[in-house]
């Protein structure tokens, strides 16, 4: 019953909007850490039992945040993807991808200085790129430019 209530409830309102966020490693440490604390209080587990975490696991059966929040992007992604031409999310996630493969979104447009932070489109797997954009070939050149091993994991599906 508090398992129920945790996932329905605690883990709705901990990961609302989740899907947009450009999550950092130590993020998703944090947001791990509460899910597990989360757990061992549900299960009544005190810190000097000395119970692991896949030991925890293994007794709620729940998964990690972070395989939750790399579905809802991806769901989220097909539903922009989906989009007509002309919605603004649509044309936003089009012009971020004209701009990785080298186009500029205007003619005098200069991108800023410094390193590029990391983008929501960044954090999503390369995998799940290919599986996404089979059937558009501008999206290729945008990533096989996140190193060699994309383009020859391309080429030998080709």
């Amino acid at each position: 019953m508090k398992l129920c209530f945790y996932e329905s409830c605690v883990l709705f309102v901990l990961l609302c909007c989740a899907e947009t966020w450009t999550l950092l490693k130590t993020d998703v440490n944090r947001l791990q850490a509460f899910h597990m604390r989360s757990l061992q209080r549900i299960l009544g587990i005190r810190w000097f039992d000395h119970i692991t975490n896949l030991e925890v696991k293994d007794r709620t059966r729940l998964e990690d945040i972070e395989p939750r929040v790399r579905r809802r992007r991806l769901a989220l992604l097909g539903h922009v993807a989906r989009m007509q031409p002309g919605i603004p999310a649509h044309d936003a996630l089009w012009t971020a991808i004209g701009a990785r493969c080298g186009s500029a979104p205007g003619p005098d447009w200069k991108r800023p200085r410094g390193r590029p932070r990391t983008t929501w489109a960044e954090q999503l797997s390369i995998g799940t790129w290919m599986a996404w954009a089979s059937g558009r070939p501008g999206i290729w050149l945008w990533i096989g430019k996140s190193g060699g091993s994309s383009r020859r994991a391309f080429a030998a599906q080709a």
